[in-house]
């Protein structure tokens, strides 16, 4: 069972292939993207509303985090914090998912019935869908940090406001 498994990664059509269908699946994804974003130029009334609450919420929050980084002396390290661990419960869900992924594949899940699989085939999805979630989260508080003007304020002194110290570690 491994052995077909390694066979399969060892041969130059799978690497091929595989090449080919993420070029494929890049290409229709930008030509989709040019489609709908075209397609709701003019009409998807519906979709630009759901679009502009979600782009609404975002920046609501971004803005209560930026007052809350200006209310705080420590706010900045305190929302990096929360967005380290946002990102760190991320990548363990999507770890989570690829090594049962990878666990199924290696002791043969295909030859389960298709309905005993779905059970397990939606909890990892489900898994995969917090795992990116939350990763999302967490690059979203870094770059309200980031791109806030006290956001990294102290946390890289620059070279000239250093003291230099001598060997004796006096100043």
């Amino acid at each position: 069972m491994v052995n077909s498994y390694i066979e399969l990664l060892i041969s130059p059509k799978f690497w091929i292939l595989t090449v080919a269908l993420g070029l494929t699946i890049g290409v229709a994804a930008n030509f989709l993207t040019r489609f709908v974003e075209r397609a709701l130029g003019s009409s998807g009334a519906l979709l630009q509303g759901i679009f502009r609450r979600s782009r609404n919420k975002r920046e609501a929050r971004a803005k209560e985090i930026s007052e809350w980084i200006d209310n705080h002396e420590h706010g900045a390290v305190i929302v990096l914090i929360e967005a380290n661990h946002a990102n760190l419960y991320g990548l363990v869900m999507m770890t989570v998912v690829f090594i049962c992924c990878f666990v199924g594949i290696m002791f043969g899940f295909d030859k389960v019935a298709p309905l005993k699989q779905l059970p397990v085939l939606l909890l990892l999805i489900l898994f995969g869908l917090f795992g990116i979630t939350t990763l999302m989260v967490g690059k979203r508080l870094g770059d309200v940090v980031r791109t806030h003007a006290k956001g990294l304020q102290g946390l890289f002194p620059d070279k000239s406001s250093r003291k230099k110290l001598g060997r004796d570690g006096q100043s």
